[in-house]
């Protein structure tokens, strides 16, 4: 289930104080799910600072800092998770070009959602000026800078409540054509993708439809509140 919640477009996002401390039991299994982890994918693992939401206006999030080991640990184990109480903000833009919206498929190496096609750029909100971030994650996903793209403009707070996730959705244009878009990101965007689409609006619905079972659960409904009427 997908719950959009309207933002205003210069949305501000305010630091909350520290919650509860985990009880020994709980902190001992993220710390044990997080060895795992790092067992399991090696020393590229980073525990870097996350947000968890906490509460949500249209003009204001009020998030907690947490560091990743909780998102891993909340993933790894369903009970864990629900003590843990992480709503884990993102930021997710839809990046319009004269020619389409760009879509990337996640690379198949990728440890969440391989294979499934997304709004690019997208990433983990790791400080609290939301537009930073996803300005680096278009220059670090797709190669591109910022001078090449217009401001990017909130529109909405998804919520996936089956795991708790919240993206902050933006839109962004750019005057780049498809051809210049995919080259920048062929030389200077980074293997998060294994392949990018840009996408006309009015073959959107049939560009989803024949991949079905390779989106992202959130994307259509990300689509229907983003996009321009």
């Amino acid at each position: 289930m997908i719950r959009i919640h309207p933002l205003d477009p210069d949305i501000r996002l305010d630091l909350e104080p520290d919650g509860p401390p985990l009880s020994p039991e709980d902190a001992a299994a993220v710390d044990r799910l997080w060895e795992a982890e790092m067992a399991a994918r090696g020393a590229g693992l980073f525990d870097g600072p996350i947000f968890s939401l906490k509460a949500h206006t249209p003009a204001r999030l009020s998030v907690r800092r947490l560091t990743y080991r909780r998102l891993i640990a909340a993933r790894r184990d369903p009970a864990l998770a629900g003590r843990l109480g992480l709503r884990p903000v993102g930021v997710t833009a839809l990046l319009l070009s004269p020619e389409g919206l760009v879509l990337g498929r996640r690379n198949q190496r990728l440890h969440t959602e391989p294979g499934r096609w997304e709004a690019a750029p997208a990433g983990v909100l790791d400080r609290l000026d939301w537009r930073a971030v996803v300005l680096d994650e278009l220059r670090e996903e797709l190669g591109l800078d910022a001078d090449r793209i217009d401001a990017p403009v909130a529109v909405a707070l998804v919520e996936e409540v089956r795991t708790g996730v919240c993206d902050i959705l933006c839109r962004m244009r750019t005057p780049l054509s498809a051809a210049e878009i995919r080259a920048a990101w062929r030389s200077g965007g980074t293997d998060e993708h294994e392949e990018l689409a840009v996408v006309p609006l009015d073959a959107l619905d049939r560009f989803l439809a024949g991949q079905a079972g390779a989106v992202l659960e959130a994307l259509p409904a990300m689509l229907e509140a983003g996009l321009p009427r």
